[in-house]
């Protein structure tokens, strides 16, 4: 009877270990399942993420042909400047200053494309910022859990290792109870670590989202100051070209204030003509003012020792016609003199009007050597950029050598 119930013990025994295989296995098989489909899943974003890396790259090969694009033109741009500083030399200044105008237009067309290409990487890096701070307050969010797990598990371990020391220094008799109480100190350890796994997960992939919108953000910057570069070599230029427009136009009016001078000088030299005939006039017309009242004097002495009545009557007659002589002589002196100050007021006017040409000349003339000292000013500063663009090039190719 003993040995059945031993046997029956044996059996039951048996069945509760098969049970707890089974048990075991099919724990191990579930494990297995979620763990292939958390692969499953895994593999589905990797693709996803690597698609839209992909479309990213195409993205920024697409900026970067742009950009490329565009510093190809800024390069056509130069060459087009220096042949047509050549033309310029030929060619008319209306056709010169047409070839200037056309070209600042193609800058500022180049320039509006840029500014809008800035606009867009601006609104591109605002939703990027907002969804770092979310992703951050996420991570802050998700360490407060992660926290509360590890102070559970740290707090465990500490007990786990207390039981093995107890364990060591316990008899045969106390430690089977001793290692049960680490069994189940362990168990709670292991719960404790595969509520953590998910937390570790979320805080890792939350972490790669991060990195990835930094990565963007930085890419998104370095295309932003490429742009900016590009934007400060085309203000440079138009900047030149507004100059050069400038000088043009000061020219063509210099052109014309020396004609409209050449048109002054004639037109005094004229009035200078016909004051000397008016005063030649004049000098005949003071003569034989002169004579008639040396005849008139002469005639007046007569009068005044003639005592036959007949004689004085003659001659006071003859001084009728003298005073009339001299009465037209004077309107004709008058009518001269009125002439003379008539040319000599205008010979002022046209004074003034041809010192304010020369003063308009002078302030031209100053302002064109102004301008060509801006111009002057502006190449050698874009020479020292160059010099300093290819020095710091040369630096950058001897460290990467080095």
């Amino acid at each position: 009877h003993r040995e059945e119930e031993i046997e029956k013990r044996k059996e039951e025994e048996r069945q509760r270990l098969e049970a707890k295989r089974q048990k075991v296995q099919q724990e191990q098989k579930r494990r297995e399942t979620e763990e292939q489909r958390r692969k499953e899943q895994e593999e589905q974003k990797k693709r996803k993420e690597e698609e839209r890396r992909i479309e990213a790259q195409e993205e920024r090969k697409k900026e970067i042909a742009m950009v490329a694009e565009i510093k190809r033109r800024s390069k056509e741009l130069l060459i087009k400047e220096k042949a047509a500083e050549e033309k310029r030399k030929r060619e008319d200044p209306r056709f010169q200053k047409n070839l200037l105008l056309q070209e600042k237009e193609k800058l500022q067309q180049e320039n509006k494309v840029l500014e809008e290409k800035l606009g867009q990487l601006v609104l591109a890096k605002k939703p990027l910022v907002a969804q770092k701070i979310v992703l951050l307050k996420e991570i802050e969010e998700t360490e407060k859990g992660f926290q509360v797990i590890t102070k559970r598990e740290q707090k465990i371990e500490e007990e786990i290792r207390v039981v093995e020391q107890r364990e060591r220094a316990a008899s045969s008799n106390e430690k089977r109870s001793i290692e049960q109480e680490r069994w189940r100190l362990e168990e709670k350890r292991k719960k404790l670590e595969q509520k953590r796994w998910p937390w570790d997960e979320k805080l890792q992939q939350v972490q790669k989202q991060i990195q990835k919108i930094q990565d963007e953000y930085k890419e998104k910057e370095i295309h932003e100051k490429e742009i900016r570069e590009i934007q400060q070599k085309l203000a440079h230029k138009l900047v030149v070209l507004q100059l050069q427009v400038d000088k043009i136009d000061l020219q063509e009016e210099l052109k014309g204030l020396e004609k409209e001078k050449r048109s002054v000088e004639a037109k005094k030299g004229e009035l200078f003509e016909k004051r000397v005939k008016i005063e030649e006039k004049l000098k005949v017309v003071l003569e034989n003012e002169k004579k008639i009242e040396e005849e008139k004097s002469l005639i007046e002495e007569e009068e005044r020792i003639t005592k036959d009545l007949t004689e004085r009557k003659k001659l006071e007659k003859e001084r009728w016609q003298i005073s009339e002589k001299r009465r037209a002589i004077e309107q004709e002196r008058w009518a001269l003199e009125d002439a003379k100050q008539k040319v000599e007021v205008q010979l002022k006017r046209i004074g003034t009007l041809f010192q304010d040409m020369i003063n308009r000349g002078s302030t031209i003339v100053d302002k064109i050597k102004e301008i060509d000292q801006q111009l002057g000013t502006r190449q050698e500063e874009k020479e020292k950029r160059e010099k300093s663009k290819q020095k710091k090039t040369q630096l950058s190719d001897l460290d990467f050598k080095l």
